[in-house]
């Protein structure tokens, strides 16, 4: 799974394993200083078109489940990240909530605004002429 799939596609409380590693480091810490270079292509259920997102604000700790204030490894304990990704044509943003699960390396989205209904309902709205004259 890349992480615009991850961003895009996958619904709350679906666990992520086996790319999990992968897309936290996309939306985290390694290009934090390099947000615009990481870019995903995506539907903006705002503007009602097509765009393309950068991380605008990296995958952060905003809330700490233990007292450890410092890691080697983003799995290294079990907490809660935020990132945001903002659209690069029309200013819109993206905010992510992930579960980092330390356990078994995975992550799961918990939140995200817009949702991936909106997201998606917007890309099918674009339809209804053309779905309401075939039927």
């Amino acid at each position: 799974m890349t992480t615009q799939e991850f961003i895009f596609n996958v619904p709350l409380y679906q666990k992520v394993v086996d790319d999990a590693e992968q897309i936290v480091k996309e939306l985290g810490v390694e290009y934090a200083e390099y947000g615009d270079h990481v870019t995903f292509d995506g539907y903006n259920p705002i503007q009602n078109k097509d765009s393309t997102y950068c991380v605008s604000s990296r995958l952060a700790n905003r809330y700490k489940i233990s007292n450890h204030s410092y890691r080697h490894d983003e799995f290294e304990e079990s907490d809660i990240r935020i990132c945001t990704l903002k659209c690069r044509r029309y200013g819109d943003q993206i905010e992510i909530c992930i579960w980092l699960d330390a356990y078994d390396h995975s992550i799961m989205k918990v939140g995200q605004y817009p949702s991936v209904a909106d997201i998606h309902i917007g890309q099918i709205k674009q339809y209804d002429k053309l779905l309401s004259k075939m039927i």
